[in-house]
């Protein structure tokens, strides 16, 4: 009775671990297993060693001499709910002095471990959305593959769905969310084995193609057959595609993608043109670029960043005002204009030191002329995006007005329809309590951007700026002239003064006065001058 007692009681305990159990006698026989063996293979002592999974080991086994606890990694499938199930067996060996009496397996689940070390993975090198690589896996896929194949040639492709962020606007995120998940079906599904691919921000995506397996009508249909479905969507999806054929392999891939990225952007505005390759041309716009961003810094410290002025008049050419512009004064190169170098601020995130700069340039200069009694004339500033997050903004302008003892009427902000996106509660919060201390602000470069209307309907502002771009853009005059003539009557009805930015005409002056404009800026009457070149055509 005690014998059987102990037997009963260990064979309970026996079942009821979560690891299997299969014990072996001197002469190979199973003797027993546990009921987790039996649930999960299906069958009993009598069939174990015929397993499949048994039959791999002791065929592993034989090709070397067995030791006690070896081990052996397997997966099985369970036949009742067809799931994959990891297993961990160890061998263990049954001694008596120096006779091998018998052995027994210990089989652990490591299911649930091998499952979250796979999900911690899946986070580690994946897109949530896509399910692509990530930028970094990406980063580390395609070093690891350049460093083995340094015979192959390839090319590194960026990808944009152009005006992606309309796709949001007019449909909603979820709906563009769609199409970024359609857009790497694309990819997978006319990418051959050996292309890399993943994605790097926003509707950006990236892949490492052989040279020789790139089609581009390929690529192109695929993208074109994917969006196939949105049958009745307004809007028609345009893929541009920057390629960098992989020359020099000891870049590191970032900078292979930026190369792809500046190829990219050379067709930014192009709706024609669906690939563009990095050239010699391109190279050496990136080495200009190079040497810009490592000077950028140092212009900013030794002041060679300059305050030029462009005057704000009436239709009569009376000074009110004018824009505060910056320009580089190169003690090699000359006088760099902005188009060159506000893109390269921007990457280098020193936009907010240089806007802080022309403001502190814009405060001193006014209260000169407070000084000199000129106290109705304005100086407009321009407000980045970035400086609602890098800054205290409000606390930074109220600052430079006390510092300097001037109105705050007569430091107008100029923010675009862009800035004012990210986070737009908060920053309309800010705009609002700054128009409240006596700022003025203005929405720049309006009708160059597709959501003005709908911004306009959200952001309370003084001065609409409108951009003459808008009629130089349009092959319709008699239409575009009839669009602005409206813009500005919903201007005045909402409250506000309307200034014309690019007047290149005395025609222009005409038509936009009938219209009702108020103020106007352009090469018509000065382009941006140094500020004592201003002062010495107004002021004297």
């Amino acid at each position: 009775m005690p014998n059987l007692l102990i037997q009963q009681t260990l064979g309970i305990i026996a079942d009821e671990l979560k690891n299997g159990i299969v014990l072996l006698d001197n002469d190979g026989r199973c003797i027993y297993v546990n009921a987790f063996v039996k649930q999960n293979f299906e069958c009993g002592s009598d069939e174990i060693l015929d397993n499949e999974v048994f039959e791999d080991y002791f065929q592993q086994r034989k090709s070397r001499e067995p030791e006690p606890m070896d081990s052996f990694a397997c997966e099985v499938e369970y036949q009742s709910e067809r799931k994959r199930l990891s297993l961990n067996i160890t061998d263990y060996i049954i001694k008596d002095g120096e006779s091998i009496v018998g052995r027994y397996y210990l089989i652990e689940d490591v299911t649930a471990i091998k499952n979250q070390a796979y999900e911690e993975k899946l986070l580690r090198t994946r897109d949530p959305l896509t399910e692509l690589y990530n930028k970094e896996y990406f980063f580390e896929k395609v070093a690891h593959r350049l460093k083995y194949d340094r015979f192959t040639k390839y090319y590194l492709i960026v990808s944009d769905i152009v005006n992606f962020k309309l796709v949001n606007d007019l449909h909603g995120k979820p709906f563009g969310d769609t199409i970024l998940r359609r857009s790497a079906d694309a990819i997978r599904k006319y990418s051959a084995r050996d292309v890399i691919y993943g994605r790097l921000y926003n509707d950006h995506f990236i892949m490492l193609v052989p040279k020789r397996r790139f089609d581009e009508e390929v690529y192109a249909q695929a993208f074109k057959n994917d969006m196939s479905y949105l049958q009745n969507f307004s809007y028609n999806l345009i893929i541009h595609m920057g390629l960098y054929e992989i020359d020099d392999l000891t870049l590191p891939v970032s900078v292979m993608c930026d190369r792809a990225f500046l190829a990219l952007r050379s067709i930014k505005n192009d709706y024609k043109t669906g690939f563009a390759y990095y050239d010699d041309h391109l190279r050496q716009e990136v080495l200009k670029m190079q040497m810009l961003m490592n000077e950028l810094p140092v212009a900013l410290k030794a002041n060679q960043l300059k305050m030029y002025l462009q005057p704000q008049v009436t239709k009569n050419g009376i000074l009110v005002g004018a824009e505060a512009l910056v320009r580089w004064h190169h003690p090699a190169r000359g006088i760099i204009p902005p188009g060159e170098f506000i893109e390269i601020i921007e990457k280098i995130n020193i936009i907010s030191d240089v806007d802080r700069y022309i403001w502190e340039c814009a405060c001193a200069k006014l209260a000169e002329w407070k000084r000199a009694g000129k106290t109705n004339l304005t100086i407009s500033v321009n407000i980045s995006a970035r400086d609602f997050f890098t800054m205290n903004l409000l606390e930074t302008l109220v600052g430079l007005i006390k510092k300097y003892e001037i109105s705050p009427k007569s430091l107008n902000l100029e923010i675009t329809e862009t800035a004012v996106i990210y986070d737009v509660e908060n920053q309309l919060n800010v705009l609002d309590k700054l128009r409240a201390l006596g700022f003025v602000v203005e929405m720049d470069d309006f009708g160059s951007g597709y959501s003005s209307l709908n911004m306009l309907k959200d952001i309370s502002v003084d001065v609409l700026k409108i951009d003459m771009a808008f009629l130089q853009k349009s092959k319709d005059d008699v239409k575009s002239h009839k669009i602005l003539e409206k813009i500005i009557i919903l201007a005045k009805e909402l409250g506000m003064k309307v200034l014309t930015e690019g007047v290149e005409s005395g025609n222009q002056i005409d038509f936009l006065s009938a219209a009702g404009c108020d103020l106007f800026q352009g090469y018509y009457f000065s382009k941006p001058v140094p500020v004592n070149e201003f002062e010495e055509k107004y002021f004297r």
